[in-house]
């Protein structure tokens, strides 16, 4: 889902930000974020994206301070918070499982302009101090994706970046206008087809 943060990952890989990726690889019962979600945080700690809807944000952005400033990865665990709300966890009951490694914008820019350009884009995530964001050929069997590959050395997790959803809305009236709003919340990529300029115009959409 790198696509939610997208725009903030290219900035701040013009920027040269040092930053790290917060990966959610694995989940169990009810979670908030499914696998594969991701939260990317720089080092000012300001922070794009959501891992738990913002239960256990917090302690997330604090571990992904302290990869960004040694340069391990860390695999963090999040259960049931405590009955005294003393310790960090998830109002809903399930538990989950991040990875956090600090960006190598190197490997990490093939990827993002992979996606930019709207091409399917699969990528992995070695699950190691390292941490290493790279590209990877499609596995034969492309069903149930994210997929964790516990048989490898190191471990990894799969992921898939398809391309944008696309709506072809016809007729740019008032409704139009705001399904269109809605529907790029949701990813998807817009195209209004309507002959009267004077209603598809970049003014009114």
């Amino acid at each position: 889902m790198l696509r939610e943060i997208l725009p903030q990952l290219l900035t701040w890989q013009a920027d040269g930000t040092p930053s790290a990726l917060a990966t959610v690889i694995q989940t169990w019962g009810s979670s908030p974020r499914p696998a594969g979600s991701h939260m990317a945080v720089r080092a000012d700690g300001s922070f794009a994206g959501s891992v738990s809807g913002g239960c256990v944000e917090t302690a997330v952005i604090e571990a992904s301070l302290d990869v960004i400033r040694s340069g391990k990865s860390q695999r963090l665990k999040f259960g049931v918070a405590d009955s005294t709300a003393w310790e960090v966890g998830l109002a809903c009951g399930g538990e989950i499982e991040i990875f956090i490694s600090r960006v190598n914008w190197d490997s990490l820019l093939p990827i993002l302009k992979g996606i930019q350009n709207d091409k399917p884009t699969w990528y992995q995530i070695d699950l190691d101090d390292s941490g290493r964001v790279s590209v990877t050929e499609p596995p034969q069997n492309t069903t149930n994706f994210p997929a964790l590959d516990v048989s490898a050395s190191p471990q990894k997790l799969v992921l898939f970046a398809p391309p944008a959803r696309q709506l072809l809305i016809v007729g740019g009236v008032n409704i139009a206008q705001e399904l269109s709003v809605f529907a790029r919340q949701m990813d998807y990529r817009v195209v209004i087809a309507d002959p009267r300029r004077a209603f598809a115009n970049q003014l009114r959409f």
